[in-house]
């Protein structure tokens, strides 16, 4: 996941819903933030055509593929900073002092 998110590269993910059914996704990861009991993938979502976290422990497979995704790392970063604003949702600490 980190050489994926390094090498903005995509990634190919099987991963399991909380509800249990499987889902494979091919995601363009930017960020991986840890929590004090898991970890999440942050990424662009090619299936859903939007930004979607992944927990890395319902994650049951990962394939790092060959192909670069079209934005870098920093711009979807931006990105999803600013759809958070505008939703006005945010798990960032500045956020709180609008």
């Amino acid at each position: 996941m980190r050489r994926a998110i390094r090498n903005e590269r995509k990634l190919r993910i099987t991963y399991r819903t909380p509800s249990g059914p499987m889902s494979e996704r091919i995601v363009w990861p930017y960020a991986l933030v840890y929590f004090d009991l898991t970890r999440v993938l942050m990424c662009w979502c090619e299936l859903r055509s939007a930004f979607r976290n992944f927990r890395t422990d319902r994650i049951d497979a990962s394939e790092l593929l060959e192909e670069r995704y079209p934005k870098n790392r920093q711009t979807l970063l931006m990105e999803w900073r600013r759809s958070e604003f505008v939703a006005g949702r945010s798990i960032l600490p500045e956020a709180d002092q609008r």
